[in-house]
């Protein structure tokens, strides 16, 4: 890492003039940051391809990528209610998260069945050193399993929560040694090694809480990311931790109470009032603060006003640095209390089955909806009276989030009943937590992708993030079905930066963005670069048109042949 950092830095000197010139120090770490991204480091695209499509990665896809738990999510569901209701103290819960998943997703890796795989490799291994424990296999009362991570809920009556709780400990530690392990001794680790921080330290990936609650449990887990040590993984008990969140409510709720005296926020979208009518951020400042990642080596304050221009670009409205800085602390302290959305069944996507193409669906900004709501519960308290401020916000995030996954879920069969208007009522998507594929029986042609498009506009434009990648390479040759789910990111890829753009105000803007459905026709080219189509609904004149058509072109142009727009009237 050291070699590569310092290579570059003689790069950029050469590059910027460095040695012949007195810059200032930020300038010069700006430079870098510029070139040298969290997203690269290391490595050159073509590298990472032959990585992820290598002989060991195809290997381990083959082995973890549609491992079946057996996990019954339903059941484990069941459970919370009834342990709320009865305030059931002889229970302990685990909550193991994927504290990384996002960044794998969206730049470590960007292969959903490759970083699928590394998440069930580990879950694979919690599960049996869980389960063939003699101490705790007979106590677990409650399992469930997604995309994410594992919860599992222990019944400790006649027995000591915290006895328990140490079993539970080593047998998640032991867990992960082995699944260091295997991993460590993968050539596609190159992927991710590089990184800072804890993109790059695999002991930092699967993050565990404990506690009297589900959400507690939770709460831990997140709150264990902080924890800093050199441990493999962390575990946090929720009583450890139990003073930092309540610091944590009270310190969004000041920050919050603060930015909302500005009157030009609440007008130009940057906050929105709540039932309560208190002021909280939007799901469009939520989604830049989540988007716009710090690289590692970047200074705060070259950090802070990259987002300041990001904010003041998008809104048309001035920020203070105190005003920036009151929106990142907000944002990172609630995403720490942010519960996960639960998913009633977990479903593997069968992608040998996408023989005729594949037509998938990202419900875009779930994770934003999901930090908005749970901003509105801390502004308002909550709902319910418990014994605890902390334990009546916790209540009240939770209520909150809850509504989220139910209009998610609502999304997902709005998504099916489009797709059974295009091919029948027996047609069914594969989801796996806000992500849902479909694999048509027969190709589809450009007409069936404007329908589907037409559709899906209706409900909530830009809500829907659709790419359509076909069975076949622009030369003609299959595409291996172990190269599918990496396509299925590039093109999302080309929609996320498209949208990062046209949200400014220099560009169209919020609000039509907000009412533009966009879908990529991405077809990949194993002997050059990709295809790239795009079909948009949404009510734009012909300056307009002209406007995100150079936009598209300067983004796709840069590493693929863009073709063009069609507009669906």
């Amino acid at each position: 890492m050291k070699n590569i950092l310092l290579s570059f830095l003689v790069f950029t000197s050469l590059i910027f003039g460095l040695s012949n010139h007195a810059v200032s120090c930020e300038k010069f770490l700006q430079a870098i940051n510029d070139q040298f991204s969290s997203k690269t480091i290391g490595l050159l695209s073509k590298e990472r391809e032959l990585l992820k499509h290598s002989d060991q990665a195809l290997k381990y896809k083959e082995e973890y990528a549609s491992v079946d738990f057996k996990a019954d999510n339903r059941e484990y569901m069941r459970f919370l209610d009834e342990d709320v209701q009865q305030s059931s103290k002889d229970v302990l819960y685990l909550d193991v998260e994927n504290a990384v998943l996002k960044d794998m997703n969206d730049f470590m890796i960007e292969d959903k069945r490759l970083v699928d795989s590394i998440s069930n490799s580990f879950k694979d291994k919690l599960f049996k050193s869980m389960r063939e424990n003699p101490d705790i296999a007979p106590l677990i009362k409650g399992e469930y399993e997604d995309y994410k991570g594992v919860r599992l809920r222990f019944d400790t009556k006649g027995k000591k929560n915290s006895e328990v709780e140490k079993k539970i400990k080593e047998a998640y530690e032991s867990a992960y040694k082995e699944f260091l392990t295997e991993i460590d001794s993968q050539s596609f680790n190159l992927l991710w090694k590089a990184n800072q921080g804890s993109t790059g330290n695999s002991g930092k990936w699967f993050m565990a809480g404990v506690g009297e609650s589900s959400a507690k449990a939770n709460l831990a887990a997140r709150k264990a990311r902080d924890a800093g040590s050199k441990n493999v993984g962390e575990f946090v008990n929720y009583s450890k931790v139990d003073g930092d969140i309540a610091q944590s409510i009270k310190k969004i709720q000041d920050n919050l109470s603060e930015l909302g005296v500005r009157k030009e926020f609440r007008d130009n979208g940057v906050l929105k009032l709540n039932g309560g009518q208190r002021a909280v951020p939007s799901t469009l400042t939520i989604e830049i603060l989540r988007k716009t990642k710090k690289n590692p080596i970047e200074l705060d304050s070259v950090y802070l006003e990259r987002l300041k221009e990001k904010f003041e670009s998008t809104f048309n409205t001035t920020f203070e640095q105190r005003e920036i800085e009151l929106l990142v602390d907000s944002f990172k302290r609630t995403d720490a209390l942010s519960p996960p959305v639960y998913i009633r069944d977990r479903n593997f996507i069968p992608y040998n089955e996408a023989k005729e193409g594949i037509i998938s669906v990202d419900f875009a900004g779930v994770g934003s909806k999901n930090a908005h709501a749970a901003m509105n519960a801390i502004m308002d308290q909550g709902k319910k009276r418990q014994t605890k401020p902390t334990d009546e916000v916790i209540v009240g995030i939770w209520d909150q989030v809850e509504t989220v996954t139910k209009n998610l879920n609502m999304d997902k069969r709005f998504l099916n009943e489009s797709i059974g208007e295009i091919d029948g009522s027996k047609a069914k998507a594969h989801f796996s937590g806000d992500d849902g594929v479909y694999f048509p029986k027969q190709e589809w042609n450009a007409q069936k992708k404007v329908d589907f498009m037409s559709r899906v506009s209706k409900q909530n434009p830009s809500g829907f993030r659709v790419t359509f990648v076909p069975k076949k390479f622009a030369s003609g040759k299959d595409i291996p079905i172990s190269q599918k789910s990496s396509f299925i990111v590039e093109a999302e890829t080309v929609e996320k930066d498209l949208r990062k753009v046209i949200n400014r105000r220099d560009s169209l803007g919020k609000d039509i963005s907000e009412n533009l459905s966009i879908g990529v026709d991405f077809v990949p080219n194993d002997r050059g670069p990709a295809k790239v189509s795009l079909i948009v609904k949404g009510n734009l004149n012909a300056v307009q048109r002209d406007m995100l058509e150079e936009t598209a072109k300067g983004i796709v142009s840069k590493d693929k042949n863009f073709q063009g727009i069609y507009y669906i009237e």
